[in-house]
């Protein structure tokens, strides 16, 4: 699960300006490895969320930010 997150997240900030602005905020504190496992931690506990719940994706909270 751990590769498939880090996969995911990798994806996030290849395809996603919002995933870029994160992981370079994340990687400027953390160093770039340990920001993306960051992301991908934080990806997991949405999909966690996500599915114990049944509740859909939301962006903005994903993001941190203020709807």
């Amino acid at each position: 699960m751990k590769w498939a997150f880090s996969e995911g997240a990798s994806l996030f900030v290849r395809h996603s300006e919002e995933g870029q602005k994160m992981a370079r905020r994340l990687q400027s504190k953390h160093g770039p490895s340990k920001g993306l496992s960051i992301l991908a931690a934080k990806l997991g506990r949405s999909v966690h969320h996500m599915l114990s719940r049944e509740k859909a994706f939301q962006m903005e909270r994903f993001l941190g930010q203020a709807s």
